[in-house]
């Protein structure tokens, strides 16, 4: 599977049965299709497909004009209410799946960050594949963090969070945005005894200083470090002196929030 992220809220991926191109999340109109249109020189492709994780527009402000420059370009997004995002031309509803070429995309429901947000889960389909998915989680859940809750609420957030792990651990985690050294500087104010941590930081560290990507994460590591994920354990329970992971996670959350 071909993943190309560039440093702007944005993934394509190259699909190569048909040879077209599939964009997730293209905030910036302009800058996307600089992007996009060097691809399809170099590879003879076409921009086919736009998957929306959520509203935001960081997230989906290319899409009106996307459409409009390339009439007939599918833009997907979660049949969701409310639906925020502009341009959406296909709604798939939690769990649908379709095939597009030799990929399998499932569309899964992720509310919190806000109410309508999905996350896709994109699976190579051939014989060669080795069938790992990987997600294009926008700002539902970060490299050694997550999102920050806007019309969502902490319930649902920590539930999507829940519903994501249920993956398997292999799983490659793509999200939104870079947030990655800020949030394992974070979780080491947190939990400054798990070593875990301590070597992604320093292997994060590395790889930004070479203006490369942290994405993806396995899922099986994010839960060996990112707090989110891990607030029903006893060692966040007591940190937070609380008895359930919703209210610990409430609390974690409003820590972050508030850096």
């Amino acid at each position: 599977m071909v993943i190309i992220a560039y440093k702007l809220t944005g993934y394509i991926l190259h699909e190569p049965e048909n040879n077209y191109l599939i964009g997730v999340d293209f905030g910036d109109f302009s800058k996307s299709k600089t992007v996009v249109e060097k691809l399809e020189k170099k590879q003879n492709s076409t921009l086919k497909y736009i998957l929306s994780t959520h509203g935001h527009n960081d997230h989906c402000g290319g899409n009106l004009e996307w459409k409009k420059y390339r009439p007939d370009i599918k833009i997907v997004g979660g049949n969701t209410d409310p639906d925020f995002i502009p341009g959406v031309t296909d709604k798939m509803n939690d769990l649908e799946t379709r095939t597009l070429g030799q990929y399998c995309i499932a569309c899964m429901f992720t509310p919190g960050h806000t109410k309508s947000h999905v996350t896709y889960i994109v699976t190579h389909v051939c014989e060669d594949s080795t069938k790992i998915p990987i997600i294009f989680c926008g700002d539902t859940l970060f490299i050694g963090g997550c999102g920050r809750i806007f019309d969502g609420t902490a319930e649902e957030l920590l539930a999507s969070l829940k519903k994501i792990c249920t993956l398997p651990p292999d799983t490659l985690v793509f999200p939104g945005h870079e947030y990655t050294l800020k949030n394992l500087e974070f979780c080491l104010k947190l939990d400054p005894s798990n070593p875990f941590i301590g070597d992604k930081l320093e292997w994060v560290k590395r790889v930004l200083s070479r203006g490369d990507f942290t994405v993806g994460s396995r899922l099986i590591d994010e839960k060996l470090y990112n707090p989110f994920l891990k607030t029903g354990e006893p060692y966040y329970l007591n940190l937070t002196s609380e008895k359930s992971d919703i209210r610990a996670f409430k609390k974690i959350r409003k820590l972050k929030d508030q850096m």
